[in-house]
């Protein structure tokens, strides 16, 4: 065998294995990043896997905000009697109002009303049951 032709035969496979190598390096770090990738998707899957759950409600306020928002403006104040201290009816309606607690009377409505509440829903518990709505406006 020729010493040139050894030396080019030696050289190729040399320059072969440094790219076999590279190429190897490469794939082992392309791989680590996508392994890497999904690991990180699945541990936080608890963070914003969140937003793919499907709709919970088990107190029912949806249908009841759903009703207050479809009779009342959203720059209206409105009341809501029957709810306890719970304000969810008032954000999932988009509306501002007072949560009024037991039952409201006669003397709470004209009090309601000078405090500038047009509405006031009375909404007995959950369950998606209609409320009763009374006009403050009316004297």
């Amino acid at each position: 065998m020729n010493p040139t032709r050894f030396r080019d035969l030696v050289s190729g496979v040399l320059i072969v294995g440094v790219v076999t190598s590279a190429a190897l390096i490469t794939v082992g770090f392309v791989a680590s990043l996508v392994v890497g990738w999904a690991v990180t998707l699945h541990l936080g899957q608890g963070y914003w896997g969140r937003m793919f759950i499907p709709v919970d409600d088990p107190g029912q306020v949806l249908p009841t905000a759903q009703y207050v928002a479809a009779n009342s403006q959203p720059d209206e104040l409105v009341a809501l009697a029957g709810q306890d201290w719970d304000p969810t009816v008032f954000y999932y309606a988009r509306r501002k109002g007072l949560m009024i607690r037991g039952q409201a009377g006669l003397k709470d409505y004209a009090h309601l009303r000078t405090l500038g509440y047009t509405r006031l829903f009375v909404c007995p518990g959950s369950g998606g049951t209609p409320c009763d709505i009374v006009d403050l406006t009316a004297p």
